[in-house]
Order: C-alpha cells, then structure tokens, then sequence
C-alpha cells in the first residue's frame, strides 16, 4: 500500500482581518471625535457674548490684531456681512498709514446704556498706541459707540459709529490722498486772508477759492504725529 502522508496544521492567517477591523475601528474613533469637535466649534461662533460690555471688547480686540476668526460670534446675523465689511474698511484705514497701532484699546469703563431686555448702547473711549522700542506713545482717546443686541445665542453688536480714523486717531495728512486736500485747505485759508486785507484800493485780482460752506476756515483736525521713526 501506498503510504499515506497526513499534513500537518496549519491555523489559518487571521492577522490581516485583525488589523482591518482594528483600522476601521481607528477610523471611526476619529470620524466620531472630528464631528464632535466641529459641534463645539459651530456651538462657539453661534454663541454670542455674556453682557454688552464682552460684545464689544471682542470687538475691538479684534480689530486691534487684525484678526477676523472670532469676529462672527458677535456680530448680528441679520447684518453679519455688513458689520464684517465695516470693521474690515476700518481696519484697512488703520493701515493705510503704513504705520498702523501696535495696538488699540479701550480707556476707562465701558458705559452701557440699556434701552430694553435685549438692547444697550455701549460707549467706549478708544484710542491706538505706537510702541517703538521700549518707548510706547498714546494716542488721544475719542467716544467710540455700539448698539447691541441680545438673541438666543447672547449679546452681539448690532451697529458701529466711529469716528473717521484718519483725522481723528491720526493726522489727516498721513493718510493717502489726504495731502493735496489738506495742501488745498491750507492754500484756500490763506488765500481768503489776502483777499480780507486787499478788498478795498487794490489792484490785485480777487481769486476765489472752492471750499465747503461747512470747511471754510477749519483746520484739519489734528492726531498724533507719526511721521518720525517707526
């Protein structure tokens, strides 16, 4: 008879199901732990601010790094896109300079002014501050004001008024295009004093100049000198 040859075992190689399964319990882990995180983070911009006066100090320290992540969460969601325009062309201003603020800040406390349960006008006195080496120069400070508002989320602003950065924070003429208007008021005011003291026996032509009824005679107004060392 023929011999009769047995083969020996052999467990079979479970290995590559064990690391499949184990990928794909990985890759569900992390599926899992990246939509929870990306709730939290559309939980946090929906939500708006404790209390006014948070609005808009997030706001401004917003505006002061230049930096729009965050900015969301406190801005009216009827006029999200119009608030984020405003802040971003005074941004813009503030560096059209080509030297803006190290820094901007808030000067004293913020005064709320509640118009209702879910309305308040809040009032800041804000100015910049230069810092150049260890030396730090301040700005005078002006009233900036908010309205804000109270929703589901919290408080968010819902309106900005602030005054013109150029010419108000800084001097006019350092902003571009500023200097030929400031040139001209100033060619403007002294010409209207030439013609006062040679109105009368004078031979000299009259020249007229072309003012606004409401710039007439007024001086630029005035803000820190930045035109030194940076």
């Amino acid at each position: 008879m023929p011999d009769q040859r047995v083969e020996p075992f052999r467990p079979r190689r479970r290995w590559p199901v064990v690391a499949a399964v184990a990928v794909a319990v990985v890759c569900a882990s992390l599926l899992t732990t990246a939509a929870v995180v990306a709730g939290r983070v559309q939980s946090d911009v929906e939500r708006g601010e404790a209390s006014p006066e948070s609005a808009v100090t997030v706001w401004v320290l917003q505006l002061s790094a230049g930096e729009r992540i965050g900015l969301s969460r406190v801005l009216a969601d009827e006029r999200h896109d119009e608030l984020r325009d405003q802040w971003q062309e005074y941004r813009t201003a503030m560096e059209s300079t080509g030297r803006p603020p190290s820094k901007v800040e808030t000067v004293g406390r913020l005064v709320v002014d509640e118009r209702g349960e879910d309305r308040a006008l809040v009032v800041a006195q804000v100015r910049g501050v230069w810092w150049d080496g260890p030396n730090a120069m301040a700005g005078t400070a002006h009233p900036w004001r908010w309205e804000t508002r109270r929703d589901d989320g919290g408080w968010r602003v819902w309106s900005a008024e602030l005054p013109p950065w150029c010419g108000t924070h800084v001097r006019a003429e350092l902003c571009p295009g500023a200097t030929a208007a400031v040139a001209s008021n100033r060619q403007c005011h002294r010409c209207r004093r030439k013609i006062i003291g040679h109105r009368s026996g004078t031979t000299e032509p009259e020249n007229r100049c072309k003012t606004s009824r409401d710039g007439e005679g007024r001086r630029p107004a005035q803000g820190p000198d930045l035109s030194g060392s940076r």
